[in-house]
């Protein structure tokens, strides 16, 4: 038996890969006097969750958006049809919609028609930064008396944001793909959404730098050539790097290679981007016809580049030769 559901204040609608987040929202919120319905907590045992979806949202006054990569694009998974589809249901039972906008992702064209014409909070990169605002804004909806902005909201216990790989990075005005993570999903690395025109590694028929051979960190490498005067002129591959930002660099051929083991999902969320906005914007797919420079120096004429057709190292490859360019940073 499908059990009653009562009056609630909002009704949170996230995606399962910034539950994190959503469960701070929650405990901030109630902290505050607003009720929330929010899957798992409020589901009884035995109970499906799309059994009580429907009647939650309607009993429900406000419905809150978690707005982000994960909840716009589900790449086959069913959580973000269950964000769109609980989106659709609040905007026909016209509830009082606000998204919470925890990243920049382009908003998806099917979604466009609702949310141009609700709430919008734009809370990035720090998700916490509009806590005040979203409590003024309830509590507007709800009819009840505005927290001036004045008032300290009570303190929240810091959460670091869980990556894995596939999922879009967005923090610190740096954007990518991470391919690579730590156990915890607290840290790891990014490649750039965008690769460089064809071009040398360096100068032709220069000496070698000496030292470039760490296999697995590029940013040991960088730090090598940024040591020669004038690299920005001889280092044609190094430039492009730099030129995205103090931390970004020409990964080394190990992180090619995990980039490569991780092309299916680095692909799927760049077209993902590319679709949303009907424009490139700049942002490449991983070409399986691509060979991308390693900042790894095999001797005075050669340098290693990795192929995305297969992930097979060529370390015979001409300096002064042509190849693309793709650069990572740490998070």
């Amino acid at each position: 038996m499908i059990p009653k559901i009562m009056n609630y204040d909002v009704f949170i609608s996230y995606s399962s890969k910034d539950i994190e987040v959503a469960l701070i929202v929650c405990k901030m919120l109630e902290e505050h006097d607003i009720k929330c319905w929010m899957a798992p907590i409020n589901i009884p045992s035995g109970v499906e969750y799309e059994d009580l979806v429907v009647d939650a949202i309607i009993a429900s006054k406000v419905f809150l958006f978690i707005y982000s990569f994960g909840s716009v694009y589900s790449f086959g998974s069913v959580n973000s049809d269950w964000c769109k589809m609980e989106l659709k249901v609040a905007f026909s039972e016209k509830k009082t919609i606000i998204s919470y906008n925890i990243d920049t992702t382009p908003m998806n064209r099917d979604m466009k028609m609702i949310l141009n014409k609700c709430h919008l909070l734009e809370a990035y990169p720090d998700y916490k930064s509009q806590f005040t605002s979203l409590v003024e804004t309830i509590n507007s909806s709800l009819g009840k008396s505005v927290v001036p902005s004045s008032t300290p909201l009570k303190s929240t216990p810091s959460e670091e944001k869980i990556y894995k790989i596939g999922d879009f990075y967005d923090e610190k005005g740096k954007k990518g793909v991470v391919f690579e993570v730590s156990a915890d999903g607290k840290h790891g690395k990014i490649v750039s959404l965008i690769k460089s025109r064809l071009m040398s590694w360096r100068l032709y028929d220069k000496p070698m730098v000496g030292g470039c051979d760490d296999k697995r960190d590029g940013y040991v490498n960088m730090q090598k050539i940024k040591k020669t005067p004038k690299w920005q002129e001889e280092f044609f591959a190094f430039a492009w790097c730099a030129n995205l930002g103090e931390e970004w660099y020409l990964p080394a051929t190990e992180e090619l290679k995990s980039i490569y083991i991780a092309k299916p999902k680095i692909n799927s969320t760049i077209s993902a981007i590319i679709n949303s906005t009907l424009s490139a914007n700049g942002c490449n797919i991983l070409d399986d016809y691509d060979y991308y420079w390693s900042s790894v120096e095999e001797n005075v004429y050669c340098s290693c580049v990795v192929s995305m057709n297969d992930g097979c190292i060529n370390a015979n490859f001409a300096k002064d030769g042509i190849s693309y360019v793709r650069a990572v940073s740490a998070f």
